[in-house]
């Protein structure tokens, strides 16, 4: 059943780059510039959306979204046009990362596949509600679509993590950000329980796997991804909140020659 849709809290002003903040942090908008736009003429922002197109309850939320919007003056195909980006929907993940990485090896390309996993995300939801998990994943995907190119592919991954696989990209890069987003967290997505008073501290522990694909290389990409779990896991032995950084491959890359005896 679909949750019921939150108009929730809107701080709208168009003509500066201020950002507009709806729905609990499931949608996260802002002006977009528009050279030699004049007075009276359709505005351009752009929105980020945490959910895929296809989750239950993606049209209410927007149309809750809108709502606000034309509250304040501002309708879509009328004054307003808004340049929306969605999260990839998790039956989307093989599919898309088999063919980014075939991509890769046809041409020998860089690949980089980043695991962000919220650390103790069970308990928070056992202390402080289910509601409240919602919202964090919510704002973390908010937060990591906004360091990713818009070629990027980003995705929920399993029910506490997200998936970003980048091409063409250099390692050293992809590792800053993924510890930029790790401390973006930390710094902004804390809270207080206003039942208890009490503090609570969000964090996430990362995996970056970094590949040098050459052509004919072909990476088998449920391998790949648990290459990132077990290095997800890792960081989280060793104290979470931290990114793991790989750089390679456990599995076989089928452009190698088979050994001897076999």
């Amino acid at each position: 059943m679909a949750r019921p849709a939150r108009e929730g809290r809107i701080a709208i002003l168009i003509r500066r780059r201020q950002f507009i903040v709806t729905l609990g942090g499931a949608i996260a908008a802002w002006p977009l510039a528009a050279r030699g736009q004049q007075a009276g003429t359709t505005r351009r922002i752009g929105a980020l959306i945490a959910f895929a197109k296809d989750d239950p309850d993606t049209e209410e939320r927007l149309a809750a979204f809108r709502q606000g919007l034309a509250k304040r003056g501002w309708v879509e195909g009328r004054n307003i046009h808004i340049d929306y980006r969605f999260a990839a929907g998790r039956g989307d993940q093989f599919p898309v990362l088999a063919k980014e990485l075939e991509r890769a090896g046809r041409y020998g390309d860089a690949v980089s596949l980043i695991l962000f996993d919220v650390d103790r995300l069970s308990t928070i939801n056992e202390e402080h509600g289910h509601g409240v998990g919602d919202r964090i994943l919510e704002r973390v995907g908010i937060l990591i679509r906004q360091y990713f190119r818009q070629q990027d592919w980003v995705a929920r991954h399993s029910d506490d993590s997200f998936a970003v696989l980048l091409t063409r990209t250099d390692a050293e890069h992809v590792t800053e950000l993924a510890e930029r987003v790790r401390a973006t967290v930390e710094e902004r997505l804390g809270f207080t329980d206003h039942r208890t008073d009490r503090p609570v501290v969000v964090t996430l522990s990362a995996a970056v796997i970094n590949l040098r694909i050459a052509i004919g290389d072909v990476i088998d990409p449920e391998r790949l991804l648990a290459d990132a779990e077990i290095a997800v896991d890792k960081a989280k032995q060793q104290g979470r909140n931290r990114v793991q950084r790989v750089d390679g491959y456990s599995g076989p890359l089928r452009s190698d020659p088979p050994a001897p005896g076999t």
